[in-house]
């Protein structure tokens, strides 16, 4: 097992980085300041390079690494930075500006190291405690920073990251869920196979899920949202809970399968508290907006959009909630215009968007849902788009029956999103269909 000799907190100021758990305190009180992860590491990059001046380019490759962005990505993270220590531009404690060149981190910078082999639970507050080598830990880290954008690339690359946590430790139990929640969020919201060994049940996970909250926690997510076997995950998520009432993502995942069953009340308290553990997760925020979806709350679903948003600007699901709080609004023209941006947030062409705010234009929502339509027909990235939510395309024109026929579809290829059905705002015209009723009868939500 690999010793750690290199610095792993940073005092500058009144703040406190633990470069283990990723997380900015302030020294005196000890408590969390509020950041992206994105944010954090822009900050540990800043704080490790011991005065230097970094350009922008060599921030963008270090921190956003794999990853297409523009210079304003950089620009807006750091405005979020001095927001959150307290200082301005004009009158940098911290970070300095050099126009034309890049950032440079001013304060005086105290570094404390240990020599204790490297502890995993100090980064997600497992309760247990497998010691892992270094370099596994860091893979472990990029890969979950690429999973918490819940993008298909973003995905893809966890992927990689987990499985070179996987080469570099054989053992790390928490590469191998991680591994698992991957392959089947990708399975669940993009189409793609599982890999042959993981689809009958999580042989990885299962074999350590009496010693690991994690692995409760990825075999609830399995048990809930692919196997539709509601009592089961029940059972994992509470266990995991057990073991580890500080996992932010097993309260999340556990109030998601609270909101398909109905029990609304029980869904919010772990949603809540699931952001209460990570506030600065663009994640956690994201739970309790799929709440106030289903509530078709729109005043609480607008205020908790614009909250994603502020945590992370570029996470996609911020501006695609907004995008329905202003329609449930009846705001057509911002939700035409937040719905544009998610489009391209969760990677489609900018052209997208722009044929959306032109059809709107000519011919207010209805024309939005027809070039969405045509959109699903005609654009080769559309192929698999989800066909649950192509569903709630039609049926917002008043075409039942095709709105139907795609959730039939969804239903026999076990789409990700068929489960909400039952719940959905949107499909509120199908309730008293029988076809509708016999169908959420066979997911086994009547």
């Amino acid at each position: 097992m690999q010793e750690i000799h290199q610095p792993l907190t940073y005092e500058f100021g009144e703040f406190r980085l633990d470069a283990r758990s990723q997380r900015l305190t302030r020294r005196d009180s000890g408590e969390a300041v509020s950041l992206t992860p994105r944010a954090v590491l822009l900050l540990k990059t800043l704080v490790c390079s011991k005065g230097r001046l970094l350009t922008k380019e060599e921030l963008l490759d270090r921190v956003w690494a794999g990853s297409i962005v523009e210079e304003g990505n950089l620009s807006q993270t750091i405005f979020v930075l001095r927001k959150a220590l307290g200082e301005g531009k004009k009158d940098p404690k911290f970070i300095l500006t050099v126009p034309g060149r890049g950032y440079q981190f001013i304060a005086t910078v105290n570094e404390m190291t240990d020599t204790r082999s490297l502890d995993i639970n100090k980064f997600e507050r497992f309760s247990a405690s497998p010691k892992v080598n270094t370099a596994a830990f860091e893979s472990y880290v990029q890969a979950r920073s690429f999973w918490n954008k819940r993008t298909e690339v973003g995905l893809k690359q966890a992927v990689t990251h987990f499985e070179e946590a996987i080469r570099q430790d054989p053992n790390f139990a928490f590469a191998y869920s991680g591994l698992a929640d991957s392959h089947r969020m990708l399975a669940d919201f993009y189409s793609a196979a599982l890999p042959s060994g993981r689809a009958e049940g999580l042989s990885d996970a299962e074999r350590i899920r009496a010693e690991l909250s994690v692995a409760h926690t990825t075999l609830g997510y399995a048990k809930a949202f692919h196997d539709w076997d509601w009592a089961k995950a029940k059972k994992e998520f509470l266990l995991a809970i057990e073991l580890d009432p500080s996992s932010g993502t097993t309260h999340q995942w556990y109030g998601d399968l609270l909101n398909v069953l109905g029990r609304f009340n029980d869904a919010y308290e772990h949603f809540s508290k699931a952001i209460s553990l990570a506030p600065g997760s663009a994640i956690a925020a994201t739970g309790l907006a799929g709440y106030f979806y289903t509530q078709r709350n729109a005043r609480d679903l607008i205020r908790q959009a614009k909250r994603i948003i502020e945590i992370d600007p570029d996470f996609g699901y911020g501006h695609f909630y907004l995008g329905f709080g202003f329609e449930f609004a009846g705001m057509e023209a911002e939700s035409v215009d937040a719905l544009a941006t998610a489009a391209t947030k969760f990677g489609e062409p900018a052209e997208i968007g722009e044929e959306l705010k032109s059809a709107y234009k000519q011919n207010g929502m209805n024309g939005v849902w027809h070039k969405r339509l045509e959109q699903y027909e005609t654009r080769p990235h559309l192929k698999n788009y989800p066909r649950y939510l192509k569903s709630l395309v039609p049926i917002r024109l008043g075409d039942k029956e095709t709105s139907l026929a795609w959730l039939t579809q969804a239903f026999e290829h076990r789409d990700r999103g068929v489960i909400y059905a039952k719940h959905e705002p949107l499909l509120e015209p199908l309730r008293s269909d029988r076809r509708f009723k016999e169908l959420v009868r066979r997911i086994g939500l009547d």
